[in-house]
């Protein structure tokens, strides 16, 4: 087998191991997470969710391009004989399928999206919404949407029914929570979630985990939008149940947009936004873990950029797998 060829070989099937290896960690953190809903603020809530759901590729991905690339690049000789097992190759192929498929996931959300979009633009027009920093477009939709759309150049796009039956305060609000995702980057990180390369993103529970992230955001751009006056709780409480009213059902998938309602939560976060109380800022147990873990891949990743002997283990390592595979 040659040099490039072993390299790949040996670099996508680490990546595979280390990634299956930490999915049930993310699996157990997440289910931790969902025992304690108001264990911290909805801000870090949505941050180590995000963080949790893509655990096994934060955590594989600096330790394959900082420990197992660099070995390898140092220590395996450019001609050599030597031959890959078929677990190995079944590692490495495993790991190629979980690369492209993250590919083919975000970029099928972005191509719906565009299109959605693009429907949604036929009969567009402008809207003064006291919103200066995303411009806003009045929209024809059967469904109530209520959308940021975009990842560089956000755009707010209302349907005409939600215009007409909210107040202009109402609205305010609804511009202030929409603004708060696009600050957040909620959308970039909605596309990462889809994209990532790794084994929950084809079971059920990747996809709770990422509605799970979602709502969080939403309670975190409520809380954002709400902080000003208690009015504006008023408000944009009263905004989230007139568009569940005009809602006739949950819409389809509208991936990477943020949208104010998509037909869950709604009980919840008008709730909190009616209580005004939040939940003191703490670090509960399984963010704590969560953000370990990521520093520790990080610190071996960066201390096998600057220490040799680290890397001269990695490659045994390395070695013995591949000699002892079948």
């Amino acid at each position: 087998m040659t040099y490039p060829s072993m390299a790949l070989a040996v670099a996508l099937a680490s990546f595979a191991a280390v990634n299956l290896a930490v999915s049930p960690v993310a699996l157990a953190l997440w289910r931790a997470a969902r025992r304690d809903p108001d264990g911290t603020q909805a801000a870090d809530r949505a941050a180590g969710l995000l963080l949790v759901r893509g655990l096994p590729v934060m955590v594989a991905m600096p330790l394959v391009a900082g420990l197992v690339v660099p070995a390898f690049h140092l220590f395996e000789p450019r001609q050599s004989d030597e031959v890959v097992g078929a677990s190995l190759m079944a590692l490495a192929a495993v790991g190629a399928g979980l690369v492209a498929a993250g590919l083919v996931r975000g970029w099928r959300a972005l191509r719906t999206t565009r299109r959605l979009v693009r429907r949604w633009l036929r009969n567009a027009r402008p809207v003064d919404l006291g919103g200066r920093r995303i411009p806003t477009l009045c929209i024809e939709s059967d469904f109530p949407v209520v959308a940021v759309v975009g990842l560089i150049r956000p755009r707010l796009l209302v349907a005409r029914q939600v215009l007409d039956a909210c107040t202009p305060q109402q609205m305010r609000a609804v511009v202030a929570h929409e603004t708060a995702h696009v600050r957040a980057w909620d959308n970039l990180k909605r596309l990462a979630i889809r994209s990532c390369p790794d084994v929950l993103a084809l079971a059920q529970a990747g996809r709770q985990m990422e509605r799970d992230w979602y709502l969080a955001a939403e309670e975190a751009a409520d809380d954002r939008a709400a902080t000003d006056t208690s009015p504006a709780a008023l408000d944009l409480a009263e905004a989230l149940l007139t568009v569940a009213r005009l809602a006739p059902a949950r819409p389809g998938d509208v991936f990477p947009v943020s949208a104010l309602f998509e037909g869950e939560g709604v009980e919840r976060r008008v709730r909190r936004l009616l209580d005004g109380r939040r939940p003191r800022r703490r670090v509960p147990l399984w963010l704590a873990a969560a953000r370990a873990l990521g520093l520790v891949a990080g610190a071996a990743a960066f201390t096998g950029l600057i220490d040799v002997r680290l890397l001269a283990g990695v490659q045994a390592l390395l070695e013995l797998a591949v000699s002892t595979l079948p």
